[in-house]
C-alpha cells in the first residue's frame, strides 16, 4: 500500500493575521491545511502553483510556511524549489526566481531586485538582526544585428542589518564572455537607503547602437531572515 500524499502549509501572516485562501479554501491565522486533502487538487496542480502560481507568491510574501512536502520527491524542479523554500521559522528561504529578463542601457545601472532589511515576519526571537543571502546567475547579451556579445556568470550576494545600519556585499565570480567585436563589461553593486538594499547591474558595451541589449537572471538558494524580497 502506498503512503498517502501530503502537502501541509501554515498561515503565518503577521499579527493580528488575516484569512488567506489556498485553492479556494479559507485558512485562518496560525492554522495548517493539507492541500492534498482539498477536493479536486492534484499533485500537478501543487507543483505548478509552487513554481509559478499562487502558492509561490504566498510563500514569497510570507503568508504561508511549508510544513511537510513529501509529494514532490518525483519532481526534480519542485524538489529544488522546496529545498530553497525550506520549513524553518528562523530562516525563511525564498523560491527560485526563474527567467527574469530586463532591458539594458550601456553604462546605466539596472535594478535587479530589492530587499527591505526590517522585521516583517513574526520570528520566535526578537533580536534586531536581519539578513539576506544567495547566488545570482546571469547572462548579458548585446547585438546590433550583426556583431554579438555575451557575458555570463554568477554573483554571491549577501546583505545584513543590525539596528539602524545596513551592511551589504556583492561579489561576482566565474564571469566569462564571448564576443565577435569590442568589449562588454558587467559590474554589480548594492545601493542602500535606510533599511532598503537594491542590487544593481551595470553593463557597458562597445557596440554603439545595440538593437537588443538584455540581462537574463535568476536567484538560487536564496535565504532571508526578517527581510522582505521584491523584484
Amino acid at each position: 500500500m502506498s503512503t498517502p500524499e501530503t502537502f501541509v502549509v501554515k498561515n503565518i501572516t503577521a499579527p493580528p493575521g488575516r484569512i488567506i485562501k489556498v485553492f479556494n479554501v479559507q485558512v485562518y491565522p496560525g492554522m495548517t491545511i493539507d492541500i492534498m486533502k482539498i477536493t479536486g487538487v492534484t499533485e500537478d496542480m501543487v507543483r505548478s502553483s509552487l513554481l509559478s502560481g499562487d502558492l509561490k507568491n504566498k510563500i514569497e510574501n510570507g503568508q504561508l510556511q511549508v510544513i511537510t512536502h513529501p509529494i514532490l520527491v518525483a519532481s526534480q524542479a519542485s524538489n529544488r524549489l522546496l529545498d530553497i523554500i525550506g520549513t524553518s521559522n528562523n530562516v525563511r528561504p525564498i523560491p527560485i526566481v526563474p527567467g527574469r529578463v530586463k532591458n539594458l542601457i550601456s553604462g546605466t545601472p539596472l535594478s535587479l531586485f530589492q530587499i527591505d532589511l526590517s522585521q516583517t515576519f513574526d520570528y520566535p526571537d526578537t533580536a534586531p538582526d536581519y539578513s539576506f543571502g544567495g547566488k545570482l546567475f546571469f547572462a548579458v547579451e548585446c547585438t546590433d544585428g550583426y556583431e554579438v556579445q555575451v557575458r555570463e556568470g554568477d554573483v554571491n550576494i549577501a546583505a545584513v542589518m543590525r539596528g539602524n545600519g545596513v551592511i551589504s556585499t556583492a561579489q561576482a565570480a566565474n564571469q566569462t564572455g564571448a564576443l565577435t567585436t569590442g568589449t562588454l563589461t558587467t559590474t554589480f553593486a548594492w545601493v542602500t537607503s535606510g533599511t532598503i538594499a537594491t542590487l544593481q547591474l551595470t553593463a557597458t558595451t562597445s557596440i554603439s547602437s545595440p538593437t537588443d541589449f538584455k540581462a537574463h537572471y535568476f536567484l538560487l538558494h536564496a535565504t532571508h531572515r526578517g527581510a522582505y524580497f521584491s523584484l
